[in-house]
């Protein structure tokens, strides 16, 4: 008899049925695969010839999870639905599991099942009710289960769940002992555990159970290999490949999805594989709220329509974001590399309009920017190729007031700029209310006239990019030519500086971080390692706070997620220079299966390091958010007015 916490399964084989009639028909939205995977299971009942469909060991196995509880999200909150309860979709793949039954052997018939769903639809807790089902009512004596990964922590992605549900359940937990990681039943003399590609115990498996979580993050078959082959001496193992789509189309997870694939579609028999694959069709407009579902079939219980449309409005304007969110959310494979910018969101970051003058825009902003705090990225490249030296300006709020020359009086203003009064040693505060105390000193001459001082407090939201460039003199015209872009035109309006001879000149970088820290206020400078040589160093010497970046997605992402974030929403300022135009038309995108992203070089159409230092300077920026944030409002901005 079941406990009294225990929540009641819908019937089996009807509801795997009517799910299956209700795809067929379009009462339940479902893309093709699914489709096809309902038309199989419709046949095979049609024909029950050496597999037959057996009700009651589909019941078995449905009706273990309403020993199961929820323990994340909005139904672990509410005790009355805290009882886990499959939705159609995992009914119909828990009974086509353990529902066919092989006529001669009496095994069942399944041994090896790929199922990929978008994310959010869970697909973890679902797999490892599974895996608790196969440890403690599969029949099976000496059971092993194994939740497999690449790494350890990606194993406990399905080990945890069970082990929670385990915890939570005085039924299951007085069966089931329960330690950091594994779970045993002394009865059986079976256990659960989280096995890792990179574990040292890979050798003498014996699995009745594998469960592999995200194939698509597997870099090889090393781990479905050994799993695979580790089966050997069951008489009913099996492996589950739970999955969102990729991106890797010559890995392992796609071998298997095309294998899944022809399965369904009936172009080769395997009897022993069974495939749920729910994703959108080729055809169909991935901007269609009414077919998200295809690619979400727990649309309504664990993911909603409104859960999904925050990244739905970030892709439409991103078409990195756009990659992202067509393979978690609507669970289709995409390339690996993506262009970076909708297309004339770039041109908008330039407040003076795309056409505007780049020289003239260059000499406003260093007026603009003279003293303000910014933080360095320099991308240095081989001896005979392209240097990049950006130069990014976070917001800031400033005071403007006239360029005052050394001089013996000074004047006091109020918070609203006004120039009060002078006494009679001519010698007061500059006060600007909540900025403490400061004194500026102005000519004497300049006190009989107070109009001439104007004083402007200003707020700028933007955060600005400037960028230098240097190349060896001796390729200007080689890259041109083999660029097709007008090096000569950079070098003759001084967005490029050209290095005497074959070779980039270090010292010449060197002097310009110098002679931009006297000008500006530089915080930090971040550089990669590659090719800097003795240039890092250096500048240490010389007081940069210089740090290292290496070129990884874990020092990237960031970074290079936040800088497209603000030139899609139109804070940055770029005045309009013509290099790093071009140079962010060129940037593709490299993803990694988690969804990182950093500027690739070796995709990228043409030259992308422009672009690469500001993404390294933005790695400072975020690094000291507080530090960035304003520049100091006790230090007053000087201007020529």
């Amino acid at each position: 008899m079941p406990p009294l916490d225990y929540t009641i399964q819908p019937n089996a084989a009807e509801t795997a049925l009517k799910y299956a009639q209700d795809v067929l028909s379009g009462a339940v939205v479902a893309g093709r695969l699914v489709r096809l995977a309902c038309e199989r299971f419709l046949l095979d009942l049609q024909n029950q010839k050496e597999f037959y469909f057996d009700p009651t060991a589909a019941q078995h196995a449905v009706d273990f999870f309403g020993f199961l509880k929820h323990t994340k999200g909005a139904w672990s909150k509410k005790k009355e639905t805290a009882g886990f309860v499959l939705s159609s979709w995992q009914v119909f793949v828990v009974a086509n599991l353990f529902g066919w039954i092989n006529r001669v052997s009496g095994c069942r018939r399944f041994r090896e099942a790929y199922i990929e769903v978008a994310r959010k639809n869970g697909k973890s807790t679902f797999i490892a009710g599974i895996g608790l089902y196969c440890l403690l009512a599969d029949g099976e004596p000496g059971a092993e289960v194994y939740s497999a990964a690449t790494t350890k922590e990606q194993a406990k992605r399905i080990f945890d769940p069970a082990k929670e549900m385990v915890k939570v359940s005085p039924y299951l937990s007085s069966r089931v002992g329960v330690f950091r990681s594994s779970l045993s039943v002394e009865a059986t003399f079976s256990k659960f555990l989280p096995l890792a590609s990179e574990s040292n115990t890979l050798d003498g498996l014996n699995i009745s159970c594998g469960l592999v979580d995200e194939l698509h993050e597997h870099p090889d078959r090393s781990l479905y290999d050994v799993l695979n082959t580790a089966t050997g001496s069951r008489s009913q193992p099996l492996l589950i490949e739970i999955t969102t789509a990729g991106f890797q189309r010559e890995g392992i997870c796609w071998d298997q999805r095309e294998h899944g694939v022809k399965v369904v579609a009936r172009k080769i028999v395997d009897d022993n594989f069974f495939a749920y694959i729910a994703c959108l069709d080729d055809e169909d407009d991935w901007k269609d709220k009414t077919k998200w579902v295809k690619a979400n079939p727990n649309l309504g219980i664990s993911t909603s329509i409104a859960a999904i449309e925050p990244n739905f409005v970030k892709a439409l304007e991103q078409p990195a974001a756009q990659n992202e969110f067509l393979r978690k959310h609507m669970n289709k494979w995409t390339a690996q590399n993506t262009a970076m910018l909708a297309e004339g969101k770039w041109e908008k970051c330039c407040a003076a309009g795309e056409h505007a003058n780049p020289g003239e825009q260059r000499e406003l902003a260093f007026k603009h920017l003279k003293g303000r705090r910014c933080v360095l990225g320099l991308d240095m490249a081989s001896t005979d190729d392209l240097v990049a030296l950006a130069a990014v300006f976070p917001p800031s709020e400033q005071v403007t007031i006239p360029d005052i020359p050394a001089g013996h009086n000074f004047i006091k203003m109020a918070k609203d700029g006004e120039v009060k009064c002078l006494p009679e040693n001519n010698i007061l505060n500059l006060i600007r209310l909540g900025a403490g105390q400061r004194t500026e000193e102005i000519p004497q001459e300049w006190l009989k006239d107070p109009a001439k001082f104007k004083v402007l407090t200003q707020k700028d939201d933007k955060w600005s990019l400037l960028v230098w460039y240097w190349m060896p003199e001796a390729f200007v015209l080689d890259k041109e030519k083999s660029n097709r872009f007008p090096y000569s035109a950079w070098v003759r309006n001084k967005f490029i500086e050209t290095c005497p001879g074959l070779q980039i000149d270090q010292q010449m970088i060197r002097n310009k971080v110098l002679e931009l820290n006297a000008f500006f206020r530089v915080t930090e400078l971040g550089y990669d390692l590659w090719n800097t040589g003795w240039l890092g160093p250096k500048l240490v010497e010389d007081g940069i706070k210089a740090v290292k970046i290496p070129q990884k997605f874990e020092f990237l992402d960031g970074p290079t997620k936040m800088l497209v974030n603000l030139i899609t929403g139109g804070v940055v300022e770029h005045y309009n220079d013509p290099v790093l135009k071009w140079m962010v038309s060129n940037v593709q995108l490299l993803l990694d299966s988690n969804g990182n992203q950093r500027p690739d070089k070796a995709k990228s159409k043409n030259k992308i390091d422009g672009y690469v230092a500001c993404v390294m300077a933005m790695n400072r920026a975020m690094a000291n958010p507080q530090q960035q944030k304003l520049d100091d409002p006790n230090r007053f901005k000087v201007h020529y007015i």
